[in-house]
């Protein structure tokens, strides 16, 4: 018995990461991995316990092999293995309406500073952190008397729009207007119970006019039809994306999934966009897992992005600065962006005008 001890301790530590690779397989498509995952930092507590354990026992051996099987499993969870998904789902009703207002945008007139924030409770402190970011749009979800979402407004100087419409929730405050596209200047769809998909044009005091998308994630839940709910929600943010087709669109999603959840960061990619800002932002005291992100299309790159805090709140406000592009060139362009077009032309003539001299 004693000489298998050594192939037991090389079997644990390879069980242990096959399970690690079986959560990041599953991730958050599935509600059992999904709880799994966001208590990890207890599974970490525990198994801390057992090694300590194990190792005041005399099994120095045994507890080298938990405490690498551990390690093994942690980072097998956090691989890519996220498999491509194709959902038949279509995007958002508003989503065709909106693409050509999206596509006849201009070119960003200057960086962009975006606040997306989910808190648990609006204390006192809230509209003070808002108003000193400074941001130039900013994404609240969660209800707001009318005298919070006057200081809010007051606080960013501009307008503000409730998303919703039916439960006061879902804001958007910018330091500029509102565009209307068509007969409408707000649009918004549930996609699957718990999911909510929002859109709005902004025309920032600069000059700058972007589309910015919101989206909410149907939370952990124990029921039967979660996981399609999740993958409905998921396709149907991604196909709205593909269908405005606009380098300009930035997104706003809230998701309480752990590992920044891997299937909608691959979802999202495929859409084109990529991520402004993911840091840990829940729970507050000590930011763990990423709720909320901001991605944007290739007209933007990532600047300085920071959490933001304020008494109470339970999760923390993601803060991203996004910087045009321009005139770095981008990819090809697609027929009709007149965004795409116009870097193309810019850095062609910068070009001509280099080889001229």
């Amino acid at each position: 018995m004693r000489s298998l001890r050594p192939l037991l301790r090389v079997l644990l530590v390879a069980t242990l990461g096959v399970v690690g690779a079986l959560l990041a397989w599953l991730s958050d498509g599935s509600f059992a991995a999904t709880v799994v995952l966001l208590v990890e930092p207890l599974l970490w507590v525990a198994l801390s316990w057992l090694v300590w354990w194990v190792w005041t026992s005399g099994a120095r051996g045994s507890a080298w092999a938990l405490l690498a099987g551990g390690v093994a499993a942690a980072l097998a969870c956090r691989a890519p293995l996220a498999p491509e998904e194709l959902v038949g789902m279509d995007e958002a009703p508003f989503g065709s309406r909106m693409r050509t207002c999206a596509r006849s945008l201009g070119l960003p007139a200057g960086p962009v500073r975006i606040l997306s924030w989910s808190p648990e409770l609006v204390g006192p402190g809230f509209v003070e952190a808002v108003t000193e970011a400074q941001a130039d749009v900013v994404i609240v979800r969660a209800p707001l008397s009318e005298a919070l979402v006057e200081a809010i407004r007051a606080g960013v100087g501009g307008e503000v729009m409730e998303l919703d419409g039916d439960g006061a929730s879902r804001w958007v405050f910018a330091r500029g207007v509102f565009d209307a596209c068509g007969h409408s200047d707000r649009w918004f769809d549930r996609p699957a119970p718990g999911a909510e998909l929002g859109a709005v044009f902004v025309q920032l005091e600069g000059g700058t006019r972007l589309p910015l998308l919101t989206a909410t994630m149907p939370p952990p839940r124990a029921v039967a039809r979660w996981s399609r709910h999740v993958a409905d929600a998921r396709a149907a943010l991604a196909a709205t994306a593909n269908t405005l087709e606009s380098s300009l669109l930035v997104v706003a999603v809230e998701a309480p999934y752990a590992l920044a959840a891997p299937r909608l960061t691959r979802s999202l990619l495929q859409a084109g966009l990529l991520p402004m800002a993911r840091r840990p932002n829940w729970p507050g005291v000590v930011p763990l897992h990423t709720f909320d992100q901001l991605w944007a299309a290739e007209a933007w790159v990532a600047g300085d992005s920071r959490v933001l805090s304020a008494p109470g709140a339970g999760r923390l406000g993601q803060l991203a600065e996004l910087a045009p592009r321009w005139p770095v060139t981008l990819p090809a362009s697609r027929d009709g962006d007149p965004v795409r077009h116009e870097h193309d032309r810019r850095v062609e003539h910068l070009q001509h005008h280099a080889r001229a001299e």
